[in-house]
């Protein structure tokens, strides 16, 4: 239908008893308000329409944003628990094989009875720490695997050409007592001394050494150990923010990714170590040349647990046992528990908020789609360590 503008409706006047009544014509005032509503909203309605549907839209918006968040965080949830797990399945696993020692000999027992099994630092490779450092982020275990590998030099021996004699454990008709190349071996005595090395070549019974670690200079004898030894450390890479790993003089690889917190409390005896003793007139770091423990191994206060905490700084100020790469302060011959904490977060920055649960903040403003960071805490007493005797 077609509209004019201003067009007029007609009327017609009738005489109704007497008087004069102006009648509209019904059907043009129906055509002209059908061509009212033909000319568009007003307005007032575009706006009412235009503001009703931006609030559909940002509903919907809300609605999917916040599914896509929420979806976000369930695989986010599981990977961090995963990743927690990993970290401490590991490190438990070689906390409680730390210090395990020789099987056969006069060396036999706990590694802890000679040197110190576990370093609050970084031992071995291009990173590796000074003697005297003690860190709360690195430690690093030894312990002498599951191996026939457990013998004595056949003299004396200082450098790095050892000959290896024959042990009780060792294999028949097996020369140097089965030492395989790039193997590492570890060679102490009971003056607390210790050189880490790895096998560079083999010729019979006498095998070509490199050093992992700077050498002591000791001059070992025939009374002293030599056995394969497995040395692993783990550190936070806080720029990275990942656990790494490092089982030798050139492995070093990550283990746990999302790594903000790592920390290592030791506790032990409260009474000084009574091992390694020295020979008669021979001095170490535990003893003086008569044979009396050194006044610096105070006795400590125990806890509930019987095991006193042994602070970082104590574990740094002496005295030294050894020399070398594996010096070591002589108050970690105490330890028989090591608790370590891993804090972990969600590797998304869009599942991390703001807050004390985030170790550093990310963009999620939603409670439901946020991941908090997790702790695990690993308290393990190696059983090694456990059964080392003193204190």
């Amino acid at each position: 239908m077609k509209c004019r503008r201003n067009s007029p409706i007609r009327h017609e006047r009738r005489v109704f008893r007497g008087r004069s009544t102006r009648l509209f014509d019904a059907r043009a005032v129906r055509r002209t308000a059908e061509c009212v509503r033909d000319g568009g909203f007003s307005l007032v309605e575009v706006l009412l329409a235009t503001a009703l549907v931006l609030v559909v839209f940002g509903s919907l918006w809300e609605v999917t944003t916040r599914a896509e968040r929420t979806a976000r965080a369930g695989p986010a949830a599981v990977d961090l628990s995963e990743r927690a797990r990993v970290a401490a399945d590991l490190i438990a696993r070689d906390l409680y094989v730390a210090g395990a020692g020789l099987d056969d000999g006069p060396r036999a027992g706990p590694l802890g009875r000679y040197v110190a099994a576990v370093l609050p630092r970084r031992v071995g490779g291009p990173g590796a720490d000074a003697p005297e450092t003690a860190r709360a982020d690195a430690v690093t275990l030894l312990w002498v695997p599951e191996t026939h590998v457990q013998s004595h030099p056949a003299g004396f021996f200082s450098g790095t050409t050892l000959t290896v004699g024959d042990g009780p454990g060792c294999p028949a008709a097996v020369p140097a007592c089965g030492v395989r190349e790039n193997a590492g071996l570890l060679v102490f005595d009971q003056t607390a001394s210790a050189d880490l090395f790895r096998v560079t070549g083999l010729s019979g019974p006498t095998v070509s050494l490199g050093p992992r670690v700077a050498e002591s200079g000791h001059e070992f004898g025939a009374d002293a150990a030599v056995a394969e030894i497995e040395a692993r450390t783990y550190y936070l890479d806080s720029a990275a923010r990942t656990l790494r790993m490092s089982d030798d003089d050139s492995t070093d690889v990550p283990v746990v990714d999302g790594v903000v917190g790592f920390g290592i409390a030791y506790f032990g005896t409260s009474d000084p170590p009574r091992d390694p003793k020295p020979p008669p007139g021979v001095a170490n770091c535990l003893y003086d040349e008569a044979g009396v423990v050194r006044p610096e191994l105070v006795t400590l206060t125990s806890g509930v647990d019987g095991l006193a905490s042994l602070p970082l700084a104590m574990l740094a100020d002496g005295p030294w046992c050894g020399a070398g790469g594996l010096r070591f302060d002589a108050d970690l011959l105490r330890v028989r528990r090591v608790r370590v904490s891993v804090r972990l977060q969600a590797v998304d920055a869009a599942v991390r908020g703001v807050g004390e649960a985030f170790a550093v903040s990310g963009s999620s403003h939603d409670a439901a789609s946020r991941v908090p960071d997790v702790e695990v805490v690993v308290d393990v007493t190696p059983r090694n360590l456990a059964i080392v005797p003193g204190g």
